[in-house]
């Protein structure tokens, strides 16, 4: 489907109900959307606990402010960390802000490549620390890629992610998943 505008899309976002009569109610059809490509996500809603990026370019900082929030840190809004990075940003960046910004005893942040045989090795580390990271999204071809928060698995297996662009939350598939993750991450 091709929306007029960003509104368009979120009213029709808001507004579909899936009525084929060989779907059951449990069943999650995947849709197109992401900054920095166009990969497929489930269930996709405007959610009011994701930070929404600021400007086109700020999709780091914002998902920085979502991870100092799940640390019980509320004061520091994307802005400050925008103005420690710069926008467009990095991982280590990032990461070298969250630990300017936070006490040292909370966590020690880190950010870059993971460097792992496998992109799903790398993923299943990530997951073992059981909080929220950072990763980095890029299909091949954009010259842009984008940052989104992973809070871990549902009860099905897929993956949760929050997405600053239009603050949306939203679920994907794991090979999905992998196919647009550049095994770039801060954690």
């Amino acid at each position: 489907m091709i929306y007029n505008n960003i509104e368009d899309r979120n009213i029709f976002l808001r507004s579909v109900i899936i009525e084929e009569p060989n779907i059951g109610p449990q069943e999650e059809l995947p849709t197109l959307f992401g900054a920095g490509g166009r990969w497929p996500v489930i269930n996709e809603i405007i959610d009011p606990k994701v930070i929404r990026q600021q400007s086109n370019l700020s999709c780091g900082p914002a998902c920085a402010e979502m991870l100092l929030r799940e640390c019980g840190i509320t004061n520091i809004t994307q802005v400050t960390i925008e103005n420690l990075t710069g926008v467009p940003t990095s991982a280590s960046e990032i990461a070298d802000a969250l630990n300017q910004l936070s006490p040292a005893s909370l966590h020690r942040w880190q950010g870059g490549y993971l460097d792992t045989s496998t992109s799903l090795a790398a993923f299943n580390l990530l997951l073992r620390t059981a909080k929220p990271w950072m990763a980095q999204m890029k299909e091949i071809g954009n010259r842009i890629a984008h940052m989104v928060v992973v809070d871990a698995f549902d009860e099905t297996g897929l993956v949760l992610v929050r997405d600053p662009w239009e603050g949306t939350s939203y679920k994907m598939e794991i090979d999905q998943f992998l196919q647009v993750w550049s095994q770039i991450a801060v954690f």
